[in-house]
């Protein structure tokens, strides 16, 4: 192939409406580069933000147990950082910008929910998530099955989870709420998989950005909920 059609070939792949999959291996290469280089760094900056505030877990405690609002004030921001982002995603620097101040707010989240847990069990999820992370990655990325069928499923149960968070805070039900964390990690870890499979079959190659987003948010909820499941074992 010539210098000249090789060039006109990747500039076709990065066209918007060719997605990852159908695209030449060096650009799935760089698209895979990119996202997995992006999505650690965020994952990086959450894990040493924290470690950072578990630090401070004597103070912060009694602290946010007075100001409940300031979780309440990050989702918000983080809701405003996301919808920023999707009319941003291709402005460079901006999208980087959004992108860091997303990270670094979820970060802060994160941070200040672990505080409320003990060591021993931030750290028991934090392996269990990443073993979950890695090998899902690697299955998905090298598997022939076609999990587009699993959306609606996965749609439908992601609803049933947040009705019945919203439900069981009026019940306050240590069954439903054990039921609910197994369920929610159950379900971020098939969304992992659907995600990953998505994003090299819908995506474009410069749409990295909002992949490490769905990844990363993926991971996230994955974390929290097994958090959540082993903190409800330990207390029983």
């Amino acid at each position: 192939m010539s210098s000249l059609s090789l060039g006109r070939k990747l500039e076709n792949d990065f066209s918007y409406n060719n997605c990852v999959k159908d695209a030449d291996v060096y650009i799935r290469m760089e698209f895979l580069r990119k996202l997995y280089s992006i999505l650690c760094a965020q994952l990086v900056l959450t894990c040493t933000t924290g470690a950072v505030l578990l630090t401070f877990k004597e103070q912060l405690s009694p602290f946010l147990a007075e100001n409940s609002f300031i979780l309440l004030l990050l989702i918000i921001a983080s809701l405003v950082l996301l919808i920023a982002m999707f009319y941003k995603r291709y402005d460079t620097p901006m999208n980087f910008i959004l992108l860091f101040s997303f990270t670094l707010v979820e970060s802060f989240f994160v941070g200040l929910v672990v505080v409320h847990f003990d060591l021993a069990i931030v750290l028991q999820a934090f392996l269990i998530t990443a073993a979950l992370t890695i090998g899902l990655t690697l299955y998905t990325l090298q598997t022939k099955r076609d999990f587009s069928s699993w959306a609606a499923c996965l749609g439908t149960l992601l609803m049933a989870l947040f009705v019945g968070g919203v439900l069981n805070t009026f019940f306050a039900s240590p069954a439903i709420h054990l039921a609910l964390s197994i369920s929610g990690a159950f379900l971020f870890a098939c969304l992992l998989i659907f995600d990953t499979q998505i994003i090299m079959e819908r995506f474009s190659a410069e749409e990295y950005i909002a992949a490490s987003i769905t990844l990363y948010l993926d991971i996230l909820n994955l974390f929290l909920y097994v958090l959540r499941v082993l903190q409800t074992a330990n207390n029983n």
